[in-house]
């Protein structure tokens, strides 16, 4: 009897060759070492300025890339991302996506509470199990004042993360993800003062209220390890939409161990909320943020795409 022959699939890594400190090249030389052993081999292209990964991945997809590999952070998965979709639609609903999170932002990964080591990420590859996992996208209106749309593998928010993330996007990189946002937080807090919103909730009523931040969280953790929405799950359809209320600079002090612990929702001034579309819009000039990388301002929509992704780093 003739054995069929094993079909390998095409494995192409999407690599940031300056997150992680430089690192990446590192990882993934080690990660191939170890797809090799497995019998599997792969192809790597470099991003080399903001938004190649976007290009990158959406090339590799039509050239018949059966799987994905992110190499470095959360704003490189976010392209990533990005770039399996075009025109608003999936390009090939079948590639699949593994990560190797080398970044000084790899909240998504932090989430998943999986194993990063290369090793595994290859293993993870070999047996091809997957989680078709959901994708939030918004729409927002640039600086500019153009209306623009993203889509979101993590987390989105506006308010005080938006303004957080404009002021210490270069930060960032210079001190590492959970330092930056930590000292970015604290000199945001003197600057920064609560804004007025509106927000309607799946076509619901119109609400208000004031608010230091809002968030549209598809993942559980953000700013370099902050559990901001613990109980989200990548794969239920729905966006844990997160109220963060009218909290004074003494109480933002004193609560800043609730971000790190994931109980700020039991704050009397905060609430949290499940919904498939988020509405947000206010006369005040509010910043907004998907990613750790900055969008612009509000008016925003954020929706949540339902099971658009296989990830091959199975979440527990």
């Amino acid at each position: 009897m003739i054995k069929g022959r094993r079909v390998e699939p095409k494995i192409v890594g999407i690599i940031n060759p300056v997150a992680g400190h430089r690192k990446t090249r590192q990882v993934w030389l080690e990660f191939t070492r170890e797809l090799n052993k497995k019998g599997l081999f792969c192809s790597a292209r470099e991003t080399d300025s903001p938004g190649a990964a976007i290009n990158l991945t959406r090339s590799a997809i039509k050239e018949g890339a059966e799987v994905i590999v992110v190499v470095g952070g959360d704003g490189t998965l976010s392209e990533v991302v990005n770039g399996f979709f075009e025109d608003g639609k999936l390009l090939n609903s079948a590639v699949k996506l593994a990560i190797l999170p080398k970044g000084t932002g790899t909240d998504f990964y932090r989430g998943l509470r999986v194993s990063h080591k290369p090793a595994d990420v290859a293993d993870f590859i070999e047996k091809g199990e997957t989680v078709k996992i959901d994708v939030g996208r918004h729409s927002y209106i640039s600086i500019d004042g153009e209306e623009c749309q993203r889509y979101f593998a993590n987390i989105a928010d506006l308010g005080y993360g938006g303004a957080l993330i404009e002021r210490i996007n270069g930060l960032t990189k210079l001190l590492g993800g959970s330092a930056a946002y930590l000292l970015g937080l604290l000199y945001n807090l003197f600057k920064y003062k609560n804004v007025n919103l509106k927000f309607r909730l799946d076509d619901g009523d119109e609400q208000q209220g004031t608010f230091l931040a809002v968030i549209a969280a598809n993942g559980r953790c953000f700013g370099g390890g902050m559990w901001i929405a613990p109980d989200a799950e990548l794969a239920d359809g729905l966006l844990d939409c997160v109220f963060v209320g009218d909290l004074s600079k003494i109480e933002v002090l004193g609560n800043i161990h609730r971000l790190y612990n994931g109980t700020i929702k039991e704050h009397p001034k905060a609430f949290t909320t499940h919904a498939r579309k988020l509405e947000v819009w206010s006369e005040d000039h509010v910043l907004v943020e998907a990613d750790g990388e900055f969008s612009g301002k509000l008016a925003v929509t954020f929706e949540i795409i339902p099971a658009q992704i296989n990830l091959l780093n199975r979440a527990d």
